[in-house]
């Protein structure tokens, strides 16, 4: 049977950045929701849903000469039981960067990009947990990487790291009624 659910993937994005924004607004931490956008010239930056640097225009720096491309968001889901629900599990994928014109402070700059990851980690688990209810379990991932970058502007530090989220999406609708609830993404009765 094809069911039509509803994705708590944005949900769940949407939770991760207001809450994020929130607790860094008087700090020198950037919150990003979506990928890099090139030219930024803030020292430390998270982005929510990094893909990577794909494009030459999109590097920060032309020193960062392989793809680091991965997805944004991967999402799988299954039928949960005998209701009308999905289990989705999805993993956000993020990056902590930090830019340090004094390329002898890797240790530095490295140490504040992992205390970078850890403010993501807090937000996670305190109350309400889980990003506000949106999903049912968000911890951090247990493996991430690490890469640095030397420029003429200094040095890059590059985290990617990920969230693992798990959801209940619901089934939307039958039918012809389901149908116009797409065209119209009128809330349902």
């Amino acid at each position: 049977m094809n069911r039509t659910w509803s994705s708590r993937v944005p949900d769940a994005i949407d939770a991760l950045v207001t809450r994020l924004r929130a607790v860094t607004q008087n700090t020198d931490l950037t919150i990003r929701d979506g990928p890099w956008v090139e030219g930024g010239t803030d020292p430390q930056v998270i982005v929510i849903g990094f893909n990577g640097f794909r494009a030459d225009y999109l590097r920060p720096t032309g020193a960062t000469s392989e793809d680091f491309g991965t997805a944004a968001v991967s999402v799988s889901g299954a039928s949960d039981g005998l209701g009308a629900g999905i289990r989705e599990t999805f993993t956000i994928s993020c990056a902590s960067i930090v830019r340090t014109g004094d390329t002898k402070a890797i240790a530095v700059a490295r140490r504040q990009s992992y205390n970078n990851v850890k403010v993501v980690g807090a937000v996670l688990v305190e109350p309400p947990l889980w990003l506000g209810g949106t999903v049912m379990r968000a911890v951090l991932g247990t493996s991430h990487s690490l890469d640095y970058v030397h420029d003429r502007r200094g040095l890059l530090v590059f985290l990617p790291f990920m969230i693992e989220c798990e959801a209940q999406a619901q089934q939307l609708c039958h039918g012809k009624k389901c149908l116009r609830h797409a065209r119209t993404r009128a809330a349902l009765p």
